[in-house]
């Protein structure tokens, strides 16, 4: 049985979501000092892996695909710890934005389909 049904596209277009959230949410929630300032590194670091990636959502496609995998992988459990481990668990709003983004960056590494179908037009099919 095969539990990689995340498309690629899918996961690129999540992956800008992401950066999107970490940098958006904690304006709009008014963050502790401490979850503003790791969101906002989150969302830069993040940003630039995305943009590196060799993957649909990458533009300079430097870092390969399962280095980018691994790294959410990684990153997921520790941004769910997060909120406790800087002590901002009390923030509703800003504990519920690290775990579930900590939960669905560690999903993706064994959901995500790491093949790339591309349109047949420019596969030559």
């Amino acid at each position: 049985m095969n539990f990689r049904f995340v498309p690629l596209r899918i996961h690129a277009a999540a992956d800008y979501l992401v950066d999107a959230s970490f940098f958006g949410v904690p304006i709009l929630s008014d963050f502790p000092s401490s979850a503003r300032l790791v969101a906002w590194s989150v969302a830069a670091i993040h940003f630039a892996m995305t943009i590196l990636t060799d993957y649909p959502g990458g533009v300079l496609r430097l870092i390969p695909l399962r280095y980018h995998l691994l790294a959410e992988l990684v990153l997921g459990p520790v941004l769910f710890a997060m909120p406790w481990l800087l002590g901002f668990s009390g923030h509703r709003t800003a504990t519920i934005l690290f775990t579930v983004w900590g939960a669905i960056s560690f999903l993706t590494y064994f959901v995500t389909d790491r093949t790339e179908r591309r349109p047949a037009i420019l596969s030559g099919n």
